[in-house]
């Protein structure tokens, strides 16, 4: 090692004395300077990085490039030096490290144009090195292996792939090592009927090798045994409620069928209306008790869900009208006797009329998932959702760049003059109520299969 580079707490110590010398230099000729001053004080890592810093700024500058050609390959020949040193020393992956930060900084200053001269001889020795070490990481990855300890020879692996990419049957062990673990989690997810969790572990595990062992096929076996398919019913409602019951039973639906979640699944429009007439047979004591389930079953739904809209209303308020108090300001130009003109302001009486109403949608609603397995009631919540408008205007016969409003006591408000200018400008119109109960329902038939997928990701385990 380069005897004349201080110690680390010594060059750190030094470069703080620098930091505030190096505030603003950013034109290469500043950065050469900033640079000068490092090498001066034998801080030669820092040296070269301004140099570089500034051959970036401006390819080719000599002082620069003179600069890096001396720092940079002192640099270079401290860390091949620490290569050497830890090598002899039977520190391989210390070995390793240092020879990779020195091909690091070589590659940084070429980029820049300064090339830095390596001892012939130093690629055999790095390479020789290189095959010890990865054949002793290999060992010990294989004994974990044996042990069945993937966790702790996957990282071995991936570092012997690393540094040798072809050596024996590495690459394919740590695929192993990483695709193990999660093939047996998934088995064993599997055979407690959490499809959910071994579908998820499967998934990782193809994720490492897309023919994992029967990775793939217990994927979907998974997926199939797991998957919760429903029929959404028609909604319940009263006869004014019952356009807004229809509009929600189809945002639902089609929320369900869009879901992201893999494991859960709306059955098809012909299954569920037979479920459905099965249903209403049932209700009306035709059928024998229970069939009901099996007709679900056979429409390969495990639940049902059923809902009403409790309430729904879209109200007006009354339009609450105001007469304010402004003054009209006049501006008249006067000539004195002496031919001096100025402008004379005056105010007079004058008036403008606020507004003010709203618009409010409401719905209340229920929504309830049944089991059709167990006929239990599985999820069951009363919701309710609100979408709202109002507007706060001004209107005034008068020009509005004359018009001043009134304090309190009357007099003219010169500091309110923007304000009553925006409220004379406001939108005058409420949303309709076209637009506010679309609104309303999009939230709801959001929420209502928020509801749901909430409920099932952790049912459906």
């Amino acid at each position: 090692m380069n005897q004349s580079i201080l110690s680390r707490s010594s060059a750190l110590a030094l470069a703080a004395l620098f930091m505030a010398f190096a505030t603003g230099c950013s034109g290469p000729k500043a950065l050469t300077k900033q640079a000068h001053k490092y090498e001066a004080s034998q801080l030669y890592s820092q040296a070269a990085h301004y140099y570089v810093k500034a051959l970036k700024k401006k390819p080719g500058y000599i002082d620069a490039l003179i600069g890096l050609r001396s720092t940079g390959q002192l640099v270079f020949d401290d860390l091949l030096g620490e290569f050497r040193m830890k090598a002899a020393a039977g520190d391989r992956a210390g070995a390793i490290a240092a020879y990779e930060k020195a091909r690091k900084a070589e590659g940084e200053y070429a980029s820049v144009g300064v090339q830095m001269v390596a001892a012939p001889n130093l690629e055999t020795d790095y390479l020789a090195i290189v095959n010890s070490h990865v054949t002793d990481l290999y060992d010990e990855a294989m004994a974990m292996m044996d042990e069945q300890n993937y966790a702790g020879a996957a990282p071995i692996f991936s570092e012997v792939v690393r540094l040798e990419a072809g050596f024996r049957d590495a690459a394919q062990l740590l695929i192993i090592a990483r695709a193990e673990p999660l093939y047996l989690e998934g088995e064993a997810a599997f055979d407690r009927k959490h499809y959910r969790e071994a579908h998820r572990a499967f998934n990782g595990c193809l994720s490492h090798d897309p023919d994992y062992k029967l990775a793939g096929e217990l994927r979907d076996q998974a997926l199939t045994l797991g998957r919760f398919n429903i029929a959404i019913n028609p909604f319940e409602s009263g006869q004014a409620e019952q356009g807004a019951a229809v509009e929600l039973r189809g945002l639902l639906l089609d929320a369900m069928l869009n879901s992201s979640d893999p494991f859960i699944g709306v059955v098809d429009r012909i299954n569920q209306e037979a479920m459905l007439a099965e249903q209403e047979l049932a209700l009306s004591g035709l059928v024998a008790s229970g069939s009901g389930v099996a007709v679900g079953e056979m429409a390969g739904a495990r639940g049902t869900i059923t809902g009403s809209v409790m309430a729904f209303s879209v109200e007006t308020s009354n339009l609450e009208k105001s007469r304010k108090k402004a003054h009209l300001q006049h501006k008249e130009i006067v000539e004195d006797p002496d031919g001096t003109k100025t402008t004379k302001i005056s105010y007079t009486d004058a008036h403008y009329v606020t507004y003010e109403q709203s618009r409010t949608a409401y719905l209340k609603f229920n929504i309830t998932l049944i089991s059709l397995e167990t006929g239990a009631i599985l999820f069951n919540q009363v919701e309710t959702v609100e979408a709202s408008d109002a507007v706060s205007y001004a209107r005034s016969q008068y020009p509005t760049n004359k018009l001043y409003p009134a304090n309190a006591n009357g007099s003219v408000s010169t500091s309110g003059k923007h304000s009553l200018h925006r409220l004379l400008g406001k939108r005058q119109n409420l949303e309709s109520e076209a637009a506010l109960r679309s609104q309303l329902m999009s939230q709801a038939g959001s929420l209502a299969s928020r509801k749901v997928e909430t409920f099932l990701s952790s049912y459906v385990q």
